[in-house]
């Protein structure tokens, strides 16, 4: 594949890789509902309220990213998005309280919550004749950040069983 049909599928590309990252932020809390629960002493109702704030962020971001788009141009949107979703997770490596968290996460859900409906509208205005073809990739992709974010915390918790079952150094 020469470089100029590589250079093709960028926007793709680059548009499917933030929907991959923003699937897996989304997939990634429900496994760790039991960890935050022990983290921080909280009910699994409070964990799943939280979540639900994200959610809820995400869902009612979605008309209003378009009108902004509308005005402002996607990529603009897309790219505000991602940098706002990076955020909310970078925050969320830190051992901070349960509010923090939660901030965190409502702000993974702005974030995260502006990007499909502009995405839809870019990659049908730079792949005007295979729109159904692009969008069914990116979706795909978006898709495996859901199959993708399970299986990389299993991995963790996995490791951190080991390393926990593992004596220390002697004293």
């Amino acid at each position: 594949m020469d470089r100029d049909r590589i250079g093709e599928y960028d926007a793709l590309v680059l548009v499917s890789l933030v929907w991959f990252l923003g699937k897996f932020v989304r997939y990634l809390f429900p496994p760790l509902f039991e960890s935050i629960q022990e983290a921080y002493g909280v009910s699994n109702a409070t964990v799943g309220t939280a979540f639900t704030g994200f959610m809820l962020v995400y869902a009612l971001l979605q008309f209003p990213s378009g009108a902004v788009a509308d005005r402002l141009g996607p990529v603009r949107v897309i790219v505000a998005g991602a940098l706002v979703a990076g955020a909310g997770s970078l925050a969320i490596v830190f051992n901070a309280p349960f509010a923090a968290l939660v901030a965190a996460m409502v702000v993974i859900g702005a974030g995260t919550g502006v990007h499909k409906t502009v995405s839809v509208r870019l990659i049908a205005r730079v792949y005007p004749a295979r729109t159904g073809r692009m969008l069914g990739a990116h979706d795909t992709l978006g898709a495996m950040g859901g199959v993708a974010a399970p299986a990389v915390v299993v991995a963790c918790e996995a490791v951190r069983e080991v390393r926990a079952d593992e004596p220390g150094p002697a004293r």
